[in-house]
């Protein structure tokens, strides 16, 4: 139950190296115990799959990972709700609560997650900040292993949450080529793991964000100024949107982080001003 659906093909694979052990048997068997044994063996399985397919994929013992989302994006003004469902398949019920598109799309550009969206009521929320906290200056050399070439533009930041969300995430695009970003911590600067997104986006994700906010630096070689994504997340959920939660069926539930709120924004970081917008 630990492993979820990974369980299946991982408990199949194990059964079949265990029965394969049995083959040799069959060599000193009869004509008639072999075709009774490969039968029945195919008996079995047919069986297994016509079980398989016949029976519900979710049930409240195996419940689909469905969670809503409340977002906000703070360039736009507009907000949305998302629905992240295990299926790829939006459930009636909640098909019914709001309009939402028939086809999912990224939560944001590079997630590897897609969502359900409909309009939402829009909320006063603040805007996730994220402020030069010196001049940009170049790099004195690329990070060990950095496969960019050129000059690399040093930025030192502070990312806070207006809000006081305790998780805040910073998308760097591809372009920017980052080579390397390090947290500014009591005992020192330690280096980040740099986090690929598919679309070869580097994403920084700081959970436990202190009220104040943190303090990183971050190496790039790409094209400049950067515009990069940032969002704070709390887990919480609006009241406007409880219908969207009344409305999950019963053979689903909230997984992992939850039902939340994001605010999105874009900031945009110059190289030659002690500035950010």
């Amino acid at each position: 139950m630990a492993l979820g659906s990974l369980a299946w093909p991982v408990l199949t694979l194990v059964l079949g190296l265990g029965a394969a052990t049995l083959l040799p048997l069959l060599a000193s068997a009869s004509g008639r115990a072999r075709r009774w044994v490969m039968a029945t063996a195919a008996l079995f399985a047919m069986s297994g799959a016509v079980l398989t397919l016949s029976l519900p994929t979710y049930s409240a013992d195996w419940p689909e990972r469905i969670n809503v989302e409340y977002w906000f994006d703070a360039d736009t003004g507009q907000s949305h709700y998302l629905v992240r469902c295990d299926s790829l398949r939006l459930p009636a019920a909640l098909a019914a609560a709001a309009h939402f598109d028939p086809v999912p799309r990224p939560r944001f550009a590079g997630s590897g997650s897609p969502a359900f969206y409909a309009a939402a009521p829009t909320l006063a929320l603040a805007a996730p900040e994220l402020l030069l906290t010196a001049p940009p200056t170049p790099a004195s050399q690329p990070a060990v292993g950095s496969k960019t070439a050129g000059s690399t533009t040093h930025f030192d930041l502070r990312l806070r949450s207006l809000r006081g969300a305790p998780e805040a995430r910073v998308v760097f695009p591809a372009s920017a080529q980052v080579s390397d970003i390090a947290l500014v911590t009591a005992a020192g600067p330690v280096r980040a793991k740099l986090n690929r997104l598919r679309n070869g986006a580097t994403l920084l994700d700081i959970v436990s964000l202190p009220a104040a906010g943190v303090e990183f630096s971050v190496d790039a070689a790409g094209r400049i100024p950067l515009r990069v994504q940032v969002l704070d997340q709390s887990y919480d959920f609006p009241e406007e949107g409880r219908m969207l939660q009344r409305a999950r069926p019963t053979n689903a539930t909230s997984s992992q982080d939850g039902d939340v709120t994001v605010v999105h924004r874009t900031a945009t970081l110059y190289p030659a001003a002690d500035r950010s917008d």
